[in-house]
Formats: structure tokens, C-alpha cells, sequence
């Protein structure tokens, strides 16, 4: 009967203008139930929900409200009126929110019942919002944002109310999610990460960890240049707490990966190999593309470290592995051989020379592609001299000058392969290797010295054969200076006149003449010398043709010859002597008075003509002293000239038998002189 009067004076608010004029009861919230429970029976469900509401909306903090607001909110749920649900759990939410006044006032055994339907809608809210987000409907961007905004506010609503709780961990997840889904990276990160590591266990911490590192990948583009490194370090240690929580998840290993990746490209060499190694301890849980990248990351960061043998395990790890793409192949193996290298020359700068050339060797044996082969090969070498290992050294460097023939460094190659055969006792491999430096592009020093020492190799080694050559090689190719191609001469007039081959031997002392006759400013002590006793040389079978020529009948045949003869060693004396060399001039000289001396006697001593009576006889005689009588003279004053040089400081066994001739052809002035001679050269 109450409320069929309340009904008829308004419903709810009838109650409300009631209690106002007549004052509050005890029993107030009996009469808004009971109003309420009539207009179910009626099946006006909006007005007993009102009628339910009123009393809350008056009276919140009483200990009845929370009870009447939840009976609205569960007729609404339960007779299809979903938006009044929706509110009415937001108004509830709301209402009662921590703090809050109607909070504060409610006795504590009505808040401990109120707590879990608290729990219940706030998290149907915050789903509620959160599906609207998700939904593929044709809502404005602006609606949207507003329901991300509700769906965030009631996640935050809810994880304020309950911090500490496992299932807050759970809603804390889902937050993130949205986050994430909404793009929100770096807060979906912070979310993302208090869900797994801020809340007791459940069961979305190691997906929230996870995704955690999704979102730090996320937001890395979308970063200033400047804040990325700062960034990336955060990801790499979220990717380490992940696996230190959850070292049993599959994905942990991957984790580690990924974060000693991050590490390494931030220079933190030492950390990032540790991590390296520590995924790859988890065997077959890591999948194969992570085991490359951690093999990759414990290679590079022991190279960086400077331990190249660790970092030559881990590249030559790397190579096993299959599925790997060609380019990066050809990176790896030239990591591996610069691993390799590198380890040579760290033995190299302890001094251990001959463990740095097995290094260095080892380079090509494992990776005979690798670009820096030839500088291993060429340091090996080095190493190899350095250690005294003559045939070694040689073996690597009569390699290397085959395998790379244009190589920047084959003159230096060639000139170190000349040396070690030098040293080790093998002087024609070393004449071939100085032919080869003086044929190779470098300068004309370098190669005019490599292309002596050949020769001269090749001239001790007794090979006379390739001697010759590689001295008329020398000749052709560097005519200047031209002291050195004079000797160069003067050796293969001794190797053909060791090779008893005087024709080649006169040619090149002939060759001698010649060039020092053209040298002009190009002379010098030691060219005139070579050139006046090639001169002398060549003078002297002129003068014994001379000799053998006799004057016989017919004379005038004879004679002819004779003084052609004559005129042909007279001009090589003469152009011998031209080149005042001390000795050579002497020698000429004496020479000269000689020929004059012999053709004098060759005329007196010359077959006479037969059928001459003894006047015609005695008159020819006369006639044949009158024609000899100038050469004598001749012969005397080339003798004097000799004679003279004694004065001068220059006595030698020409001059001496000058003085013996001049003796014998004028006695009268020279017979005493001889004489004290003789004694000079006793006391010499």
C-alpha cells in the first residue's frame, strides 16, 4: 500500500518531496526498494531502476547504496537495457571512487562487500571502451579518440584502486595492449613492462615482457636520431630482464639475442658477447636466424675486444651455419680472415716472428679469397725474415710474386726474394730474382743496381752464359752512367776472354774505345783508364802483325804491306797513349819507338834483289841505310819521350826498356846513363 501511494504521488520523486517536508526515517531505503520492486512486478524495469538509484543518488553513503546501485545496474544487464548498464556501472564507479567523499563515509563491511563488483565493472568498462576502439565500424576519428580515452581512463581507474593485485597485472597488460594497438609505443612500453615485472605473477607477465620489446622496436623509428642510442640501451636491458624473469619462456633465448645485438651496436662490446654467449648456451630452443645474429654479435664484439681467436671461432661458427645469404658469406670469411691476421700480428709485436708468419700463412689456407690475403702473404714473409727462415721466406714470396704479379707491392716482393736467396747461399735464384726487379715498373736506380747485381751474381756463380747476357742486358738498358756501363763492358770483354772468344772479346774492347771517345763531360778517371787498356789491347796483335810482316823479294809487295801494317799499329798505339793513362801511354810509347826500330832494321835486313853486282850491292846497302836512318831517329825520340817521363815521377818496365833501347841505339849518350838507371831501380 506504501508504494501504490508513493506511486500515485510521483514514484521516486513523491519519496524524495516526502522525506524532504516530513524528515528521514531509518527505514528510508525500504520505501525506494519496495517502489522499486513493485515496478518490476509491473515490468516497468527503467522506473524501478530509477526508483533504486534515487535513494543511492540521495543517500550514497549509506550503507544500503551501493547495494541499490548494483540492483539497477544487474536489472539493466538482465532485461537488455545495455547503455543504462553501461552508465549506471560508470556512475558507480564513479561515485565510489577511492577517496572520494561517498567512499570515505561508507562503513567499512559495506566497502568490503562494494570492493568486488567494484573490481567486476571497472574492468567491464574499461573492455567496454576498449572493444569500441577495436571495433572495424564507421566511427569518426574524433569518437574514437574519446573511446581510447575511456578505455585508458578505466584501465588506470582500475590498476590505481588495485596496485598490488595478480589480477591487476592482467589489466595492466591489457592497457598496454591498447596502448600498443593504438600506437602509443613508448607508453605501451611502460605499461607493458610494470604488467610483467611490477605485479606478482600471472598469466600474461612473460607476453607483457615480450611484447614490451615489440613496442621499444616500435617507437625506434619514430625517435630523433639524437635519442635512439638512449632508447635502444633501454630495449636491450628490458630484453635482458626479460630473460633473467623468464628463462624458461621458448622466446628468452631470442630475447638475448636481439638485446646483445642492441648492445653491441651501442659499442658495449663486453656486455653484448656475454649475451651472445648466453643465448647460445640455450642450444636448440634458438631458432636459426637468432643463432646466426648471436654467433655474429660474440664474432664482432671478441674482434672489437681484441680476442681474435674467439672471434675467429665465432666466424668460422657462422659459416656452418646453414640458410646463410652470400653476402653476408663473403663478409663473414673476410671477418674470419682479418681475425686470423690480426692474431699474426699480435705475435708479431711480442717478438714471436715465426708464430706471425705461421698466422699470416694461415689466412689463405682458410680463406684463400680473402682480400687481405696478399698482405698476410706479403707479412709472412716479412716474419719469416725477420726469423732468420732464409728458404721459408722464399718459398712465400716465390708464391705470392705468382699469385699476384700486378701487385703494388711485387718490386718490394721481388727485392726481398733477391735478398733471401743472397742469404741463403743461392746466388742464381738470386740473380733471377734482382732480373726480375730490374724489369719490374719502379725507378731507374732501383732497377739499373737489381740488373749489376744479377750480372755480377750470375758472373760469381760461374754461370758465364747468362752472365754475358745479363751484362749486355745492363748495357742496352742503362748506358747511363756511364761508369758503371763501362764496367759492365769491361766484364764481358773478361768473360770472353775467359770463354777463349776473342772476337767477341775485341768487340766489346773496341766498344770501350769507342764510347769513351763520344763520353765528353761523361768521362770520367775510371772510363779513360778501361778505355786505354782496352786501347793497349787492341794495339798490341797490330804490333806482332807488324812483326811477322818480313821485307822479302818482291820488295815493293812486302814493303807496302809493311807500312800498312805499320800506319794501322802506329794509329792503335797512338790512340792508346791518347788517353794518358800512366802505364798504357809508357807502354804506346815504347811500343811505337819500337815499330819505328823494326822498320828500320826490317829495311836494312830486307832480301836484297838478285843479278846486283857487288857496286849495285854496296849502293843499294847505301840507299837502304839512307831510307832506315829516320825510323832510327824516330825510334830514339819516341824513346827519349819515355826516357823523359822517369824524371816526372813515372818509371815502369816501358820506360826502363826505353833507357835499354836508347843504350843500344845511341851508346855514346845513354850507355852511362843506363847504367845509373840500373842502380835506380835496384834501390827501388
Amino acid at each position: 500500500m506504501v508504494s501504490l501511494s508513493f506511486i500515485q504521488l510521483g514514484g521516486a520523486a513523491g519519496i524524495d518531496r516526502y522525506f524532504r517536508q516530513n524528515g528521514g526515517r531509518g527505514w528510508l531505503h525500504r520505501v525506494y526498494r519496495s517502489l522499486g520492486d513493485l515496478y518490476l512486478k509491473q515490468q516497468r524495469i527503467l522506473d524501478a531502476a530509477g526508483a533504486y538509484l534515487a535513494f543511492v543518488r540521495q543517500h550514497p553513503s549509506y550503507p544500503q547504496a551501493p547495494g541499490l546501485q548494483l540492483l539497477a545496474i544487474d536489472n539493466f544487464t538482465k532485461h537488455g537495457f545495455p547503455s543504462q548498464a553501461l552508465a549506471a556501472k560508470q556512475e558507480l564507479a564513479e561515485r565510489y571512487r577511492l577517496n572520494g567523499p561517498a567512499w570515505r563515509e561508507l562503513d567499512p563491511s559495506s566497502r568490503a562487500e562494494l570492493t568486488p563488483h567494484l573490481r567486476r565493472h571497472l574492468r567491464d568498462l574499461a573492455a567496454h571502451y576498449h572493444a569500441l576502439v577495436q571495433q572495424k565500424g564507421k566511427a569518426s576519428k574524433a569518437q574514437r579518440d574519446a573511446w581510447f580515452e575511456q578505455a585508458v581512463a578505466w584501465y588506470r581507474h582500475y590498476l590505481v584502486r588495485f596496485p598490488g593485485e595478480a589480477e591487476s597485472g592482467a589489466v595492466n597488460f591489457l592497457l598496454a595492449e591498447l596502448l600498443f594497438e593504438r600506437g602509443a609505443f613508448n607508453q605501451a612500453v611502460v605499461a607493458y613492462q610494470r604488467s610483467a615485472y611490477d605485479y606478482p605473477p600471472h598469466k600474461d607477465a612473460a607476453e607483457a615482457g615480450y611484447a614490451a620489446l615489440l613496442a621499444f622496436e616500435k617507437q625506434t623509428p619514430r625517435l630523433p636520431e639524437a635519442q635512439r642510442p638512449e632508447w635502444q640501451r633501454q630495449a636491450a636491458e628490458s630484453g635482458l630482464r626479460f630473460a633473467d624473469r623468464f628463462g624458461n619462456d621458448p622466446r628468452a633465448a631470442k630475447v638475448l639475442s636481439r638485446s646483445a645485438q642492441q648492445l653491441f651496436e651501442l659499442g658495449d662490446y663486453a656486455r653484448a658477447r656475454t649475451l651472445a654467449r648466453r643465448s647460445l648456451k640455450s642450444g636448440s630452443s634458438l631458432e636459426q636466424k637468432a643463432q646466426r645474429v648471436s654467433w655474429m654479435v660474440a664474432a664482432h664484439a671478441a674482434f672489437e675486444l681484441a680476442d681474435y681467436v674467439e672471434a675467429e671461432v665465432g666466424y668460422s661458427q657462422l659459416l656452418q651455419l646453414p640458410g646463410s645469404e652470400k653476402n653476408s658469406q663473403g663478409m663473414i670469411r673476410e671477418k674470419l680472415a682479418a681475425a686470423i691476421y690480426q692474431q699474426g700480428r699480435a705475435q708479431r709485436e711480442k717478438g714471436a716472428t715465426a708464430a706471425a708468419a705461421r698466422h699470416f700463412l694461415r689466412v689463405g689456407q682458410v680463406v684463400p679469397g680473402a682480400t687481405i690475403r696478399a698482405t698476410a702473404e706479403y707479412d709472412a714473409a716479412a716474419s719469416l725474415i725477420a726469423a732468420s727462415r732464409w728458404a721459408e721466406a722464399a718459398e712465400v714470396l716465390e708464391a705470392f710474386r705468382r699469385r699476384y704479379p700486378k701487385h703494388e707491392s711485387i718490386a718490394d716482393v721481388q727485392r726481398k726474394l733477391a735478398l733471401v736467396y743472397l742469404q741463403d747461399k743461392q746466388p742464381l735464384q738470386a740473380a733471377a730474382a734482382f732480373e726480375r726487379v730490374a724489369a719490374t715498373p719502379q725507378a731507374i736506380d732501383v732497377q739499373r743496381q737489381a740488373a749489376w747485381q744479377a750480372a755480377e751474381l750470375y758472373q760469381q756463380a760461374g754461370s758465364g752464359k747468362q752472365a754475358v747476357t745479363a751484362f749486355k742486358r745492363y748495357v742496352k738498358r742503362f748506358p747511363e752512367p756511364q761508369e758503371p756501363a763501362m764496367e759492365a763492358r769491361q766484364r764481358l770483354v773478361e768473360l770472353y776472354q775467359q770463354q777463349d772468344q776473342s772476337a767477341k772479346r775485341d768487340y766489346w774492347l773496341r766498344q770501350l774505345v769507342v764510347t769513351q771517345r763520344k763520353a765528353g763531360q761523361a768521362s770520367s778517371e775510371r772510363s779513360r783508364y778501361l778505355a786505354a787498356h782496352a786501347a793497349l789491347r787492341l794495339a798490341e796483335p797490330e804490333f806482332s802483325a807488324f812483326e811477322r810482316i818480313p821485307l822479302k823479294r818482291p820488295l815493293a809487295r812486302s814493303l807496302k804491306q809493311k807500312k800498312a801494317q805499320m800506319q794501322r799499329a802506329i794509329q792503335a798505339f797512338e790512340l792508346a797513349a791518347g788517353f794518358a793513362q800512366a802505364g798504357v801511354t809508357t807502354q804506346a810509347t815504347f811500343r811505337l819507338a819500337e815499330i819505328y826500330r823494326l822498320f828500320g832494321e826490317s829495311l836494312l835486313h830486307s832480301e836484297r834483289p838478285a843479278g846486283l853486282s857487288a857496286v849495285e850491292l854496296e849502293q843499294y846497302e847505301l840507299l837502304l841505310e839512307e831510307q832506315a836512318f829516320p825510323f832510327e831517329e824516330r825510334a830514339i825520340e819516341a824513346h827519349q819521350v819515355n826516357a823523359r817521363r822517369a824524371a816526372q815521377g813515372s818509371y815502369d818496365a816501358w820506360v826502363r826498356q826505353s833507357f835499354e833501347r836508347l843504350a843500344a841505339l845511341s851508346p855514346a849518350r845513354y850507355a852511362k846513363q843506363e847504367q845509373g838507371e840500373r842502380v835506380f831501380d835496384a834501390l827501388r
